[in-house]
């Protein structure tokens, strides 16, 4: 496997966020379909993610807590290849972490993993999955969960704050991205 397909093809090429304060992206679903209809991705994700942390008896650690479709993010961080234990379809209380993470804090398939967010509301999940997709920042902060989960931990309605592709030249991304 070429370093390319181990970094570049296990993260999107192109992402879109919210342009404004919001973190949020009101009309996705009208992107998406326009995105998929163009025919110059090879995948797409919406995504909602937020900010939170978990504490050891002796550290607290920062994570971003994601909430997607595994089935449609797979195609491009490929967390279904990658999950090496337990499971990689989390439900609504539970999550999928990464390795560097689940050493860090101890943390094995089945163990209780709680996650504060900024504003202080705190949530239990079961740790149903273990992951590696090779890239150490994804798998050191990186909590995956369903993506309804994220969005109404985070009030953010039905909108999602991202939308993930990938492309099959990865060297076309800028120019694909620009359209």
């Amino acid at each position: 496997q070429s370093l390319i397909d181990r970094t570049v093809r296990n993260s999107p090429q192109i992402t879109i966020t919210s342009a404004t304060d919001v973190p949020a992206i009101r009309d996705w679903t009208g992107i998406e379909r326009q995105i998929r209809s163009s025919g110059l991705v090879t995948a797409i994700s919406p995504s909602a993610s937020g900010s939170a942390v978990t504490r050891t008896l002796d550290k607290e650690y920062q994570l971003v807590l994601r909430g997607m479709h595994i089935d449609e993010a797979d195609p491009i961080y490929k967390f279904k290849i990658n999950t090496y234990s337990g499971v990689p379809y989390p439900g609504s209380r539970e999550v999928l972490i990464g390795r560097d993470l689940a050493v860090e804090i101890g943390a094995r398939v089945g163990d209780k993993l709680t996650i504060v967010t900024p504003g202080g509301l705190e949530t239990v999940f079961t740790i149903v999955g273990l992951y590696d997709v090779g890239i150490a920042s994804i798998n050191k902060t990186w909590v995956i969960t369903h993506l309804r989960t994220v969005q109404q931990l985070y009030g953010y309605g039905s909108r999602v704050t991202s939308i993930d592709m990938s492309v099959e030249d990865v060297f076309a991304a800028d120019r694909i991205a620009s359209i």
